[in-house]
């Protein structure tokens, strides 16, 4: 989900590719199998067993009673657990979109800004002039955590732009459960989807992808990657069908999308 493959995985985190290999395959460490097993004898969960003894005492109950409550009640937990100052996509004309890199996201956004009057931004752009540092210095210094921490940081800010606004994500913002959640109710958000070759080809046409090496393996881990991504990206309340298209017809079912939700109204000024 989060688009690393084995090899890099493996360097991260000081595990060998082998062991993760068995992990995939669910194969994993035996002492947890067996750990499993005790806490279902004890009528427990393996999580109760290997916290430690610093967390919350009520989090037991808090964890049982959200195992049970409704959607409306999860709703109104999570308003109030976030301070009850959760914006709300309603009729502001704010549009996200999402999809694996190659998917059209910063073409198309800045298309049909253009064609809409709208504001256009990057995501990652915002980022980096936030923090006056490449993506690629901020994971270096901070790591994965901490990009992902200045990602939600850009997006909450963003949510009290005053205008119409269309704003292009990384492909992996829907794998942080918070931050994407922040995304679609702030956002009207569209998935931009496309064959797993199409991301492929874009990709390298874009030159972030060498044209020579070992092709199949590419593909497959990008197949990975979107088959559990894909449950996450169909969260989003609209798709747009990239496949196949000239970029025309794309930008035509983008905007047609936009201006299904909020009309085609004058924009409005900033």
């Amino acid at each position: 989900m989060r688009g690393l493959s084995r090899k890099v995985l493996s360097q991260t985190s000081g595990l060998s590719e082998r062991y993760i290999a068995q992990l995939e395959g669910g194969q994993g460490n035996v002492s947890i199998i067996l750990l499993r097993r005790v806490a279902n004898a004890m009528g427990v969960r393996l999580d109760d067993l290997i916290t430690g003894n610093d967390g919350l005492p009520d989090w037991p109950v808090v964890r049982d009673l959200l195992a049970q409550a409704s959607p409306a009640q999860i709703a109104a937990a999570k308003d109030a657990l976030s301070g009850g100052s959760r914006p709300e996509s309603s009729n502001r004309p704010r549009v996200a979109l999402i999809g694996l890199r190659g998917a059209g996201k910063s073409t198309l956004g800045k298309l049909a800004a253009e064609r809409l009057g709208w504001t256009f931004v990057e995501l990652n752009a915002e980022i980096e002039r936030e923090n006056a540092l490449s993506v690629q210095e901020i994971f270096a210094i901070y790591g994965q955590e901490g990009y992902r921490r200045l990602e939600q940081a850009a997006l909450r800010r963003l949510t009290e732009h005053p205008g119409p606004l269309i704003l292009a994500t990384s492909g992996g913002i829907v794998a942080e459960p918070l931050t994407y959640d922040l995304l679609l109710q702030a956002f009207y958000t569209i998935w931009l989807r496309a064959r797993p070759e199409e991301h492929m080809s874009r990709v390298r046409e874009q030159g972030h992808l060498a044209t020579t090496g070992d092709h199949a393996s590419a593909m497959q881990e990008l197949r990975a990657v979107l088959a559990s991504r894909e449950p996450l990206y169909a969260r989003a309340p609209a798709t747009v069908d990239t496949s196949n298209i000239p970029v025309q017809t794309m930008l035509d079912r983008l905007t047609a999308a936009i201006e299904a939700r909020f009309g085609q109204a004058a924009p409005l000024a900033d």
